[in-house]
């Protein structure tokens, strides 16, 4: 009996591990079109109960993975100001990468080496095959060939998605909803590893429109989501303690001057509150890199009325 698995993913991987362990004689091929060490995105993310059944099935590998595991019990969603927290419901995460490295050692402790760099077109290049698996994917070349047999089919939402990974450890779980002059954005973070976090940066069609991301090259897309998320997936902290004791300080006629306002605040609102309270103190402030934002004269409220 022949076996033809379409994908090295970690589905792949597993189930030709299984069924090699439960029919030794049966011929798996595992056809990947990607380079072995090649993953598209950073962290995977499991409940309690989907490793129970892991533990159910494939207890060994359970084992092999859990010194990778990260764990925690809570969810936790920031939101409007608020830290709202959701238990009952334990939680793990490992590095994709590290996860797929174990189960291809996994894979080739029975015999089972997978082909990469092997891009498939067409399924009758696989050749004669009892069972063809297709695991490789959303955009499934095993799926799309038979759409009509399987009634599957693709339909595109408007919601963009980014991934990036940090350094920046993560307690849990957790979901940052930001609404702002751009629109409203929500990050998906977790740490998969104890030094480093996935961070999944989701927006609507709108946002993303409005925001500039259609024609943004990569890195500025990069800085602005740091900046939109600046609170909880950079190490800035909503504290500031040195901007904290710079407005206690200030008194009338003294001028803050800083290289740009994106150096002081996090978006138009942040920058406007934080104008009003110098010019509230008698202060002003001028930006280097933005000549509008100069609230030091004699047209200090038509500034802020223009930022507001």
């Amino acid at each position: 009996m022949r076996v033809v698995i379409v994908g090295a993913g970690p589905a792949g991987l597993n189930l030709a591990y299984l069924l090699k362990c439960r029919v030794p004689a049966i011929e798996i091929d595992v056809l990947e079109q990607n380079a072995p060490d090649a993953t598209f995105g950073f962290g995977l993310v499991f409940s309690d109960r989907a490793l129970d059944f892991l533990a159910q099935n494939d207890p060994e590998t359970l084992q092999a993975i859990k010194p990778a595991l990260e764990h925690w019990r809570d969810s936790i969603l920031y939101l409007n100001g608020r830290e709202i927290r959701i238990d009952g419901q334990g939680y793990n995460s490992i590095g994709r990468l590290r996860l797929l490295q174990i189960l291809r050692e996994r894979a080739a402790s029975v015999g089972i080496v997978p082909k990469y760099n092997h891009v498939i077109d067409d399924l009758d290049a696989l050749g004669p095959a009892d069972l063809i698996v297709g695991a490789d994917g959303a955009n499934s070349i095993v799926r799309r060939s038979r759409e009509a047999d399987f009634g599957t089919g693709i339909t595109l939402l408007t919601n963009r998605f980014a991934w990036y990974g940090t350094t920046k450890r993560f307690e849990a779980l957790s979901h940052t909803f930001v609404q702002n002059e751009l629109g409203t954005f929500n990050a998906h973070h977790h740490r998969h590893a104890p030094d480093m976090s996935t961070v999944v940066i989701e927006m609507d069609g709108t946002t993303y429109f409005r925001a500039g991301f259609e024609t943004m090259p990569l890195d500025q897309a990069q800085a602005l989501c740091e900046r939109i998320f600046a609170d909880k997936i950079t190490s800035t902290t909503a504290d500031r303690p040195q901007l904290k004791k710079l407005m206690a300080t200030l008194a009338a006629g003294d001028l803050v001057i800083i290289p740009a306002a994106d150096r002081l605040a996090r978006d138009l609102t942040d920058l406007l509150i934080l104008a009003r309270d110098m010019h509230t103190a008698g202060a002003g402030l001028c930006s280097l890199a933005e000549p509008v934002v100069d609230t030091s004269g004699d047209f200090a409220e038509v500034v802020l009325a223009v930022l507001g």
